[in-house]
């Protein structure tokens, strides 16, 4: 098993280099489970939170033919029993002609 570091480093790399958000969730998630008090935890959880919102505004899309008309429609519809929380001091920002998801 690769320690954190490793893991840390791993999921940078696909997220910020190769641009492959299912594997570098799948690292900052064993950086976590590894290290739950990890010093990078919650920017971990909080961009792991974003992109769980965006997979599902994907999967609203492919089902529905269009974006959701807000981030609560995700959840009225199921895809989430309420939102995740937005980083501290910040909010969702979304836009529902793009789907494009951001934090503000």
């Amino acid at each position: 098993m690769l320690p954190t570091k490793a893991h840390l480093e791993a999921a940078n790399l696909y997220a910020e280099k190769l641009y492959d958000v299912a594997k570098a969730a799948i690292h900052y998630k064993r950086v976590i489970g590894l290290n739950p008090e990890h010093p990078q935890a919650e920017e971990i959880r909080d961009w792991l939170n974003l992109a769980n919102i965006k997979n599902s505004i994907s999967e609203f899309h492919a089902v529905e033919g269009r974006y959701p008309k807000s981030l609560n429609e995700l959840v009225k519809e199921g895809y989430y029993s309420k939102m995740p929380a937005a980083p501290r001091g910040m909010r969702y920002v979304y836009n529902p002609k793009t789907g494009q998801v951001g934090v503000k």
